[in-house]
């Protein structure tokens, strides 16, 4: 059944709020709010009264990742939706990420793509699609702009998490916040330090920031191998995603 509101989508002045609101799922995408953040953020897009937006997680966290639970055919659509959301907008506005306990899979794909990210010291960021059998090629060449390409490496092929205090050592991320309370209110010091430039200078190098990283060789190279690999058939990821449904450790075979 469709859900309206496990997404939310507001106009503030020149600022869009969107807030991920399935905090009973850990804001886990599934289709249908997949296709609600396309069409707020081509509303956020289209409109010429809005220059900047926001993202943030209801509850617990920002986005724990893909909602595992959908059948086959709804991942398969989410799959298809989310890739990817800032990669070719018209008018290149500038989107900031604020991020609070998980920030994983889906979650972090998105959060990458955004062009500013301030996290909660409690914040982790993870690359869980190894864990359950799925390649994340695609996301090493978003990462791999903005941090050391070994860190990306190390958290591709172990799908551990990196502490929020890491990945702004190491630059994903441009704020550091003690907690919950103090995330938006900081967004919104950023946000207002933004919009008090030209709009124009600031979507120019917005848009030459996420080109940089869509229209790459090595991006282009890693969604043709990631959409020719049959992954979806290794009896892996299989196990992998029945063993995290299962809640067990899964038991892979290599094949």
């Amino acid at each position: 059944m469709s859900d309206p509101q496990s997404l939310i989508y507001e106009k503030d002045g020149r600022i869009a709020r969107i807030t991920f609101n399935r905090p009973q799922s850990l804001n886990a995408i599934n289709a249908d709010m997949s296709r609600l953040l396309k069409d707020a953020l081509n509303d956020f897009d289209a409109d010429p009264d809005v220059w900047l937006a926001i993202v943030s997680g209801a509850g617990r966290c920002f986005c724990a990742g893909a909602d595992v639970r959908q059948s086959g055919q709804e991942r398969r659509t989410t799959s298809r939706v989310d890739h990817y959301y800032l990669d070719a907008p018209l008018n290149w506005k500038p989107v900031i990420a604020a991020v609070h306990g998980y920030c994983y899979g889906a979650g972090l794909v998105f959060a990458a793509e955004c062009d500013l990210i301030v996290a909660t010291e409690d914040a982790a960021f993870s690359v869980v699609e190894t864990k359950r059998g799925m390649p994340a090629i695609t996301l090493s060449a978003q990462l791999a702009p903005w941090m050391a390409s070994k860190k990306v490496t190390e958290m591709i092929i172990t799908g551990d998490p990196l502490s929020a205090s890491e990945a702004y050592r190491l630059g994903l991320v441009n704020k550091l916040v003690p907690s919950y309370n103090d995330l938006l209110p900081a967004a919104e010091e950023l946000a207002q330090r933004v919009l008090a430039n030209p709009p124009m200078a600031v979507r120019t190098a917005i848009q030459a920031a996420r080109t940089s990283v869509f229209q790459s060789q090595t991006y282009r190279d890693s969604e043709i191998l990631f959409r020719n690999t049959r992954w979806r058939e290794w009896d892996d990821y299989k196990e992998g995603m029945l063993a995290f449904r299962e809640k067990r450790p899964p038991v892979f075979k290599g094949s």
